[in-house]
């Protein structure tokens, strides 16, 4: 692990592997990797309808009189219906479960009919961390933290900014003219707190503990090792096989109009929480990207290579950070002699 830049440009702190970064929507997998503990825990269902446990969605008005109810399994696989809502959500963070619950009595907008496909809802996470509070009996947040955070040694990962010694918390930025002198370039963000939207992009934290969540998820994925390695550490806090459900493509990924596409992948597909990619060679990556005002973020994990890369940075919705990855992960694509055994092989 290695870092660059400041933390905080006002008190000149540099940032280092230690420094606790808002990782914004990262923080997906997480949400779904709690409501899948709670399935094999028997406590719901992913075909279960979401007003079965959020009874305000009974009242929706869906687009279609025939169209499907909206299940665990919609929200997980963002195919719920709901139009794509990155940068509304984005202030969203701290507000309170009455709010989310007077938007839904307002009537939600739809732009089409659930399993027709996926389009990105940061509002059906913020959902799915509802129903992780009403079936845990604590609020998702703290259920995170107790079975997903310790379990795996994240002991620095919090989720409300006060919590977070001034030494170790970094301020998100946005660059306002990158001609402007260095005093005047950087308008800080203000940090947002913890609150009912949180489950959509609110953890915080360091490249150190991120690390050991990427070594769980290389080890699960990898199915010529997970079940071995995994079977004896009983402190790991899901099964392989369900790690690996995660990882599932499911629904191609809904491109923005004027979107730039990659000509190198073959398909981009959302898992539960996991963004799962395919490049022209068949290698094959899962990951996932997070933005919000101050602060962007991405990872993605090989794990036939058994490697992965991310990057935290704190420049509002991180631009670059996916060629950044990409370039690393090629280098060490390249140094792991994977092509060449690919010819080998074909």
């Amino acid at each position: 692990a290695d870092s660059s830049g400041y933390s905080n440009i006002e008190s000149e702190r540099k940032a280092s592997p230690k420094s606790l970064f808002r990782i914004a929507s990262m923080t997906k997998s997480f949400v779904a990797m709690a409501i899948l503990q709670l399935r094999d825990q028997g406590l719901l269902r992913l075909d279960d309808l979401a007003e079965a446990t959020i009874p305000e969605l009974a009242t929706l008005r869906y687009p279609t009189p025939d169209s499907a109810t909206i299940t665990l399994h919609n929200l997980l696989a963002m195919t719920a219906g709901f139009p794509e809502d990155n940068r509304w959500a984005d202030r969203k963070l701290d507000e309170t479960e009455e709010q989310l619950l007077a938007l839904i009595n307002e009537g939600l907008s739809f732009s089409g009919p659930a399993n027709q496909a996926m389009e990105y809802s940061n509002l059906s996470y913020a959902l799915l961390g509802l129903i992780v509070t009403r079936v845990s009996g604590q609020s998702c947040q703290s259920y995170i933290t107790d079975n997903i955070f310790k379990p795996l040694g994240m002991h620095n990962t919090v989720w409300d900014y006060k919590a977070v010694p001034s030494s170790q918390l970094v301020q998100g930025y946005r660059l306002l003219d990158p001609e402007a002198e260095e005093v005047d370039k950087w308008q800080p963000e203000p940090l947002l707190g913890d609150g009912a939207w949180a489950p959509i992009g609110g953890i915080i934290t360091s490249v150190e503990d991120f690390s050991l969540y990427m070594q769980f998820l290389l080890s699960a994925l990898n199915i010529e090792t997970s079940d071995n390695a995994l079977e004896a550490e009983q402190s790991y806090p899901l099964k392989p096989s369900s790690v690996r459900e995660m990882a599932q493509p499911r629904n191609p990924w809904a491109m923005v109009p004027g979107q730039p596409r990659d000509a190198e992948l073959v398909s981009r597909h959302y898992g539960y929480g996991l963004e799962i990619r395919q490049d022209k060679r068949g290698l094959v990556s899962v990951g996932h990207a997070g933005a919000l005002p101050g602060f962007g973020s991405y990872f993605h994990c090989y794990p036939e290579l058994g490697f992965g890369v991310m990057l935290f940075t704190n420049l509002s919705y991180g631009p670059g950070m996916l060629e950044a990855c990409d370039e690393v992960s090629e280098t060490l694509i390249q140094k792991s002699g994977y092509e060449e055994k690919l010819a080998q092989k074909y």
